[in-house]
């Protein structure tokens, strides 16, 4: 039986203590750890929600509305899931409550339609019309 022996390398990743391991493309990086920042905003709150939300409703999901979002997200070059979760955590956005739609939208969903009008006041002075 033949066997190769090497010398062992140690290649660090994760946390020690204060600092932080990171294996980058340029070799790895050592900073200090930090513990982040965690507002219980209002928003973050409703954010939040919306996420819980979505995760349970994508858990949830029949096989044909599981398949359905498989076959829109590969028309999209996504994954079903990154689909599923933004459109829905955007309708609950705009609706609040209520349960979102299990399946996807029959096409490409690019957004709602913006429409923007502008008016001026006419008259003299600062570049009105008359």
């Amino acid at each position: 039986m033949h066997g190769k022996l090497g010398i062992p390398t140690i290649r660090p990743g994760g946390k020690l203590g204060n600092v932080v391991f990171i294996r980058s493309a340029d070799g790895y990086i050592v900073r200090e750890r930090v513990t982040p920042a965690n507002p219980r905003t209002a928003l973050q709150t409703a954010v939040r929600r919306e996420f819980a939300i979505a995760s349970q409703g994508w858990k949830g999901l029949s096989e044909e509305a599981f398949a359905a979002w498989l076959a829109y997200g590969d028309s999209l070059g996504r994954t079903a899931y990154n689909v599923y979760m933004g459109l829905t955590r955007k309708w609950l956005a705009v609706h609040g409550d209520g349960t979102p739609p299990a399946m996807p939208p029959p096409g490409p969903f690019f957004g709602d339609a913006v429409r923007l009008s502008v008016s001026l006041p006419l008259g003299r002075g600062r570049g009105g019309v008359e």
